[in-house]
């Protein structure tokens, strides 16, 4: 921020704007009153050097109270936006525990099924096998003829101690 000459009528009227104080406001805080405030910014009076003097600390104060607030709202705001991306954190570490659960679920899933895959084969050739070694050996000339008895005939040759067939 530039230097303001607050002893001049611009220059004091400028550091009041700055201040964001009304005439009111400045009579109060330099300890005089409406009146003279207006006087010395037209230039109908000279500006008290105790006054100007006055103006420039409390620039300064304001400046420096400005930058504190600042940097304590910057702290503030790093503070949430460290907080937020701490949470944001702990959100995806769940979703990568759970997305690596469901992995390890989906590898075991894979092995299980390539078991069976295997186990499905080696029945499949055994039953193979056995076809081929009794091929020639079945034939269905020598099975039996069944016949098929009604429940009510099942029934009676049982109480009967008869064998149907």
């Amino acid at each position: 921020m530039p230097h303001l000459d607050t002893s001049t009528p611009a220059g004091f009227r400028a550091a009041r704007h700055r201040l964001g104080w009304s005439g009111r406001r400045a009579a109060v805080e330099l300890g005089t009153t409406q009146t003279t405030i207006s006087h010395w910014e037209t230039g109908k009076h000279p500006v008290c050097p105790r006054a100007a003097q006055a103006l420039v600390w409390r620039l300064e104060l304001e400046r420096e109270r400005k930058a504190h607030l600042a940097s304590h709202q910057r702290a503030e705001g790093l503070d949430v936006e460290l907080e937020a991306a701490q949470q944001m954190n702990a959100v995806l570490q769940a979703q990568r525990l759970d997305a690596d659960r469901e992995a390890a679920r989906l590898r075991q899933q894979l092995r299980d099924t390539q078991a069976q895959l295997d186990q499905l084969r080696a029945r499949q050739a055994n039953y193979e096998r056995l076809i081929t070694e009794l091929w020639g050996t079945w034939q269905p000339s020598h099975a039996r003829p069944r016949r098929i008895y009604s429940p009510s005939a099942q029934e009676a040759a049982r109480v009967l101690g008869v064998e149907l067939g």
